[in-house]
């Protein structure tokens, strides 16, 4: 059957290929499907993947990929990792848990040559040990007490962001309670929000982070507003400052750019692609179909 909705996108390179990786909605039911170059949607159908096991453990965020692996995360704080050099080939006891405190998991991101694991109350970070099944160990001397707030079902919105190599995230501070936009800064969470952006995540206005997009030579990160508006907030890596950013329709640009350097977003049906080796920049230069 045909998916409703893309939560995610990734693009990796996978034993030399380039693949694109999509969270996608069949109904309620998450499922994960991903696109080799030259080839064609495929469903990742192991028993061993989380979403296939006897009890079905849901995904938290999007697939990051590290040294030949993709790795997910669920919502028990599971960090599972595929076979060397596969998307598709997974074993049961290849995973981790992030378990410095209990707190479950929200999401993963690669940041640098570590894999981040985000709870509700907490971040810890993992690196690649080179060990079986599971290969990443926790860097156990470093943990945050803020953690990345949960995303939204149904929705394409992230609270956890990665451009370039840059992480950030809508936290939550275990220690005040209150909520904040984030960037990682080495190993320690950077509150980059003022005062006001905190306000309309406390009250439910500014709801994710949709995405980023370059202008005038400087980049930007979208903080969505709630559904049916116009404007959503931005804020400026070089100038450091946050602006209210009107769109031409309701939804911000949600483009993700991947690994091999190629931009995508989807849409409801497609999802379209912009690629790196073209000069000119247009939406929709090649597009393939939602599985």
């Amino acid at each position: 059957p045909d998916t409703i909705s893309c939560l995610s996108l990734t693009d990796a390179s996978v034993n030399g290929v380039g693949n694109l990786v999509g969270v996608f909605l069949d109904a309620t039911i998450q499922e994960v499907w991903f696109y080799p170059e030259g080839g064609a949607w495929t469903q990742i159908t192991s028993n061993a993947f989380p979403l296939n096991l006897g009890s079905p453990e849901p995904l938290a965020g999007s697939p990051v990929f590290l040294n030949g692996r993709m790795y997910v995360m669920t919502t028990n704080g599971k960090i599972w990792n595929s076979d060397l050099n596969s998307v598709s080939t997974w074993t049961a006891s290849a995973f981790n848990t992030a378990q410095s405190y209990p707190d479950g998991g929200t999401g993963l991101a690669r940041y640098k040559d570590l894999i981040v694991a985000f709870g509700k109350r907490s971040i810890e970070f993992f690196q690649d040990a080179g060990l079986t099944p599971s290969p990443i160990v926790s860097v156990g001397a470093v943990v945050n007490r803020i953690g990345a707030v949960s995303e939204i079902p149904s929705s394409n919105f992230r609270t956890v962001l990665t451009v370039s190599n840059t992480v950030y995230f809508i936290g939550h501070n275990s220690e005040t309670g209150t909520l904040g936009i984030y960037r990682l800064n080495g190993f320690s969470a950077e509150h980059i929000s003022n005062t006001d952006i905190d306000k309309l995540l406390s009250s439910g206005v500014i709801l994710a982070l949709a995405g980023a997009f370059t202008s005038h030579g400087m980049s930007f990160i979208v903080a969505a507003a709630i559904s049916g508006t116009l404007h959503h907030w931005v804020f400026c890596e070089e100038t450091k400052i946050w602006f209210k950013y009107y769109f031409e329709s309701n939804t911000p640009i949600r483009t993700i750019v991947g690994n091999n350097g190629n931009s995508y977003y989807p849409m409801r049906t497609r999802i379209n692609s912009i690629f790196a080796s073209s000069a000119v920049y247009k939406d929709g230069t090649s597009t393939s179909t939602q599985p």
